[in-house]
């Protein structure tokens, strides 16, 4: 035989057969290559559906993995990207310290060095009380930072030019909350050092203001907004400590004069960032004591950026890896029913000569063929969906923001995927290639045989078997794949109810974030240093009926086992119920030897409760036991410093800290009643405590982590929203495959008398079956998998690992699937019902 005639398919999809322009006497793969060649060439549009999945369910996990690398690197590329100092020096006396800057410059381990000037500026006037302070933080620079070192990343526009005298540059978050943008013109009023300074220290207020709004009293300034960005302290930001900030370079700064606002710091980039503790020792070294250094690492900054970021960056990973799983169930399933249907040739192709292993090797080319088509379309996927990567607070660190083509990633996973659909197609070819059409009793479902005996209705027990029996031959319905896919959908959404219900409840719950409290309210000059201002304002706070709790936090730099801490100390004053942060583990300190710490700082101190640690506070050496791990809100020192947060810091008894100095920060902290009006409760304090000092309000305290979290809470619903979305539409094609395959069923039901209502019903009920099913395993399933999810989440932030299982969104999920499992039986089986029972017989 050197060529054989077949017959080529009408569209239907059924056959393959062609032409073939080799004999069969040929060498075994010449005849393999021929055959798929020609099967290729005539039959390309039968792959199309398997191209198209390959491509989808490959572009997803190809923009998962390269979107997780992105998220998860973001940070470090900006530090070595934008040179990113290691290390910013605010001496908390401000002008008044005696820290010499030059030796601080001089000093060997220094690699780069910037001047940082505060700026007096303020808004334009008449000035009042509420609008004086109420403009943003001011800063000017030597003209090296922000351009030889510690660049910014920019949102829009540019660094402004050192030498212009009217460009300024605004930080992100300041400008989102103002509204502005690049090209906007800024305007201030700048005051002399000593005209300011006397005001300010006015012991009647109204009288410095009227000394600032004397007519002459201070320059008006305008400036251009040629560029918006932020630095690494601005990737997240702990609320309350935004960095509100204005920069100018040297020029416009010596245009004003050189107005100092009384403070003023350094960045400084090291040789070797491994020399930070020593570099800190130095500065110490060169002022005398009760002269505060502060100091905002990057390290601790860093960290901070990375617990930000690397929730969405494992998000994707996972969301990832569940796609390569659920990609081989669903291509599995679509290959497999692809060779079912070539099966129905394989007499033919026995009769003309060939052997099972050359029809294996045929459609293994032609997988091949389709798999590496797909997997080409999911590299140009995942680098067009590279636009939208990296997610999360990551994307305010992306030095290079944008198109990317991730070559190791995309064409390693590429390989990856290509391998492991092949696998999961091999199978199916082989015993395809093998399948003769078997005749003979089927095993039936036993629910089906159950039903039926016990007097159901035909529509349901049918309906059962159809969701339940797989078939065989050319009747055969991947019903297994298909119920997988149901569960596997099914697990996924609930899980995501779960995590992110769990995560909804610690962003507004601020027992989760250490913050329990409603209101913070700090003074001119600060409470701390007087305690008879702060009982004071705490008498008068708790004499408010609105008032639950009310306290002092002390804030201030600690060493636990060599390494710095920022350390908050919370007391109170008469019979004031007192404001604690959440203790997940033992209990609060109450004497000095003891100490709290958070999880992240118990990690890399390596302690935990119960074991003893070295403490330095206020210069003297003594040992504490570690009695409670709690959970921190995020406040320090001010903008410029580090700060605590969920898991990181220390707590200590207020007993343990010295004499109250400049070296400490305090704030009085409120806990309402449910239900106050905070703004009322403001306006009645403001009165009640004047007479103690001018007091400011502030209502937010999320730590940075938290507010990372708030930047995650839509990514795990979308990219649960995209698997469930792929796996339900899957799951759809599988029921239509079903009713299509099933029509000779049909048409006997119908020639037996079934009307077309009880034809139908029972394509309902095979679509509720597969529902009830995944329902059953799916949703424990999910409720397992979000609790685990979210407890390692919560652990690694050191919040309280408290899961949540919404009843209400549980049940709204079961409702959803089975309504939809309904009308994805219902559809098809109508459709099927177009056909006379007698056609669909004869073709049969």
């Amino acid at each position: 035989m050197s060529r054989t005639g077949c017959q080529h398919p009408d569209g239907s999809g059924a056959s393959v057969l062609v032409v073939l322009r080799f004999a069969w006497s040929d060498q075994q793969v010449h005849t393999s290559l021929a055959l798929a060649r020609a099967q290729l060439r005539h039959g390309w549009r039968n792959l199309v559906g398997i191209v198209l999945l390959v491509a989808l369910i490959g572009g997803l996990v190809l923009v998962g993995l390269a979107g997780a690398q992105r998220t998860r690197t973001a940070v470090d590329r900006m530090i070595d990207r934008q040179e990113v100092s290691d290390v910013l020096i605010n001496p908390d006396l401000g002008d008044e310290s005696a820290l010499d800057f030059d030796k601080v410059a001089a000093l060997p381990m220094v690699a780069a060095f910037s001047r940082v000037h505060g700026v007096g500026a303020f808004g334009e006037g008449p000035f009042t009380a509420d609008n004086l302070f109420s403009g943003p933080l001011t800063l000017a620079t030597d003209g090296k930072l922000m351009a030889d070192f510690d660049r910014p990343v920019m949102a829009a526009g540019r660094v402004p030019d050192p030498a212009s005298t009217d460009e300024v540059y605004v930080d992100r978050t300041y400008a989102a909350s103002k509204g502005l943008h690049v090209g906007d013109t800024i305007r201030w009023t700048v005051f002399p050092p000593d005209l300011f300074q006397a005001a300010k220290s006015n012991p009647d207020f109204d009288a410095g203001l009227a000394m600032l709004n004397a007519p002459g009293a201070g320059q008006l300034f305008e400036a251009t907004i040629v560029g918006i960005g932020n630095g690494l302290d601005g990737i997240v930001v702990d609320q309350g400590y935004e960095p509100i900030q204005v920069w100018m370079g040297p020029a416009p700064y010596q245009k004003l004069g050189e107005p100092s606002a009384g403070y003023g710091g350094a960045a400084v980039r090291l040789k070797d960032p491994a020399r930070l503790a020593e570099f800190e020792a130095a500065v110490n070294a060169m002022v005398p004591a009760g002269d505060l250094i502060v100091f905002q690492t990057q390290p601790v900054t860093r960290a901070k950026a990375l617990r930000a970021t690397e929730p969405a960056a494992t998000a994707l990973a996972i969301f990832a890896v569940i796609t390569t799983l659920l990609g081989a169930l669903l291509v599995g399933q679509a290959v497999s029913r692809r060779f079912q249907l070539d099966a129905r040739d394989n007499e033919t192709l026995a009769a003309i000569g060939t052997t099972s292993r050359q029809r294996f090797v045929t459609s293994m080319i032609r997988l091949t063929t389709a798999v590496t088509v797909g997997v080409l379309l999911a590299i140009a996927l995942a680098s067009a969906l590279s636009l939208l990567t990296p997610v999360g607070p990551a994307r305010n660190a992306e030095p290079d923001p944008g198109f990317q083509f991730a070559a190791p990633i995309l064409l390693g996973g590429a390989a990856l995927l290509i391998v492991l659909f092949l696998a999961v197609g091999a199978l199916p070819a082989w015993n395809n290639a093998r399948r003769r059409e078997r005749v003979g009793a089927i095993r039936g479902s036993a629910v089906a045989g159950w039903l039926a005996s016990n007097g159901a209705s035909p529509a349901l027990s049918n309906g059962v078997r159809f969701g339940l029996e797989p078939g065989r031959g050319s009747t055969a319905v991947p019903t297994r794949a298909t119920i997988i896919g149901a569960i596997t959908a099914i697990t996924v959404a609930a899980a995501t109810i779960v995590f992110a219900s769990s995560l909804d409840r610690v962003v507004h719950d601020g027992r989760f974030y250490g913050s329990n409290f409603d209101v913070i309210v700090d003074a001119d000059d600060g409470p701390s240093n007087d305690a008879g201002v702060v009982s004071g304002m705490v008498g008068a706070i708790a004499a408010d009926p609105d008032v639950e709790r009310v306290g002092e936090v002390r804030i201030t730099q600690i060493t636990v086992n060599g390494r710095d801490e920022t350390s908050l100390a919370f007391g109170t004053f008469g019979d004031a119920t007192a404001v604690s942060p959440t203790i997940a583990e033992g209990r609060l300190p109450t004497a000095p030897g003891e100490i709290a710490l958070g999880l992240t700082t118990m990690r890399q101190l390596d302690v935990g409760v119960g074991d003893t640690v070295d403490v330095v506070i206020d210069g003297v050496a003594t040992t504490a036991e570690v009695v409670g791990r709690a959970v921190l809100p995020g406040v320090g020192l001010y903008q410029g410093s580090d700060r605590t947060s969920i898991g990181v810091g220390a707590v200590v008894a207020p007993e343990a800290l010295g004499p109250r100095t400049e070296a400490t920060k305090g704030f009085v902290l409120v806990g309402l009643k449910p239900g106050v009006d905070v703004d009322a409760f403001e306006t009645r304090m403001g009165t009640a405590l004047s007479s103690f000092a001018q007091p400011y309000f502030q209502t937010g305290s999320r730590p940075s982590d938290v507010e990372g979290l708030v930047r995650l809470r839509s990514l795990p619903v979308v990219l649960a929203s995209l698997l469930v979305l792929v796996v339900g539409v899957t799951v759809a094609n599988a029921m239509v495959v079903a009713v299509r395959r099933r029509r000779r069923d049909i048409a006997i039901l119908q020639s037996m008398g079934s009307t077309r209502g009880n034809v139908t019903a029972t394509g309902v009920w095979q679509g509720v079956t597969v529902a009830v099913v995944g329902l059953l395993v799916g949703v424990p399933l999910g409720i397992v998998v979000g609790r685990w999810f979210w407890t390692r989440l919560a652990n690694s932030f050191g919040t309280l690992a408290e899961p949540v299982v919404p009843l209400a969104g549980v049940a709204a999920l079961v409702a959803a699937v089975i309504v939809l499992a309904a009308i994805a039986g219902f559809v098809p089986i109508r459709r099927g019902l177009r056909h006379h029972p007698a056609e669909v017989l004869r073709s049969e």
